[in-house]
């Protein structure tokens, strides 16, 4: 038997639960951290960037080194097509995850915007939590859901 619950009780119970976010936009920008899989610290961006230009450059001087002993006779010509095919390889290979890292770094930045505006969305509404009208709560309830799903619409396709 379906039990039915007034909706003055709910529209209270949902009110008190957006007025505590919106007085605590922290708890907001935690969930958002917990919810960014593989979210990554600037000195962690920053050391696999400088991982990923070492390899590129590791790569590129193979080659030149390859090219010059190719050039002096010193490897055969299929020796050498072979070589330079898996180094390129290997370049492409670094070069997608740079791709990633950059893609990583996107959703990194965005998230921090994001919590930058939700805190900054919060602390303009505070002060009329108390005085808002019925449509006024309606609007503000419905305001973030419109932008969570908004994003996550985008983060979905990005990926």
């Amino acid at each position: 038997m379906a039990r039915f619950i007034p909706a003055h009780l709910l529209d209270e119970l949902v009110w008190r639960d957006l007025c505590e976010v919106l007085t605590h936009p922290e708890v907001i920008a935690q969930a958002l951290q917990r919810a960014q899989d593989g979210h990554w610290l600037p000195q962690e961006l920053q050391a696999r960037w400088e991982q990923l230009r070492n390899g590129r450059v590791g790569l590129d001087q193979q080659l030149d080194r390859l090219t010059e002993t190719y050039l002096g006779g010193m490897v055969p010509s299929v020796e050498c097509q072979q070589r330079r095919h898996e180094l390129e390889q290997r370049l492409q290979a670094l070069d997608s995850q740079a791709q990633q890292l950059e893609a990583s770094v996107d959703r990194h930045v965005e998230v921090a915007t994001l919590i930058t505006s939700i805190e900054d969305f919060c602390q303009c509404i505070r002060q009329g939590l108390a005085l808002a009208s019925f449509v006024q709560k309606r609007h503000l309830v419905e305001l973030p859901i419109d932008r969570v799903w908004s994003r996550m619409r985008r983060w979905r396709s990005a990926m």
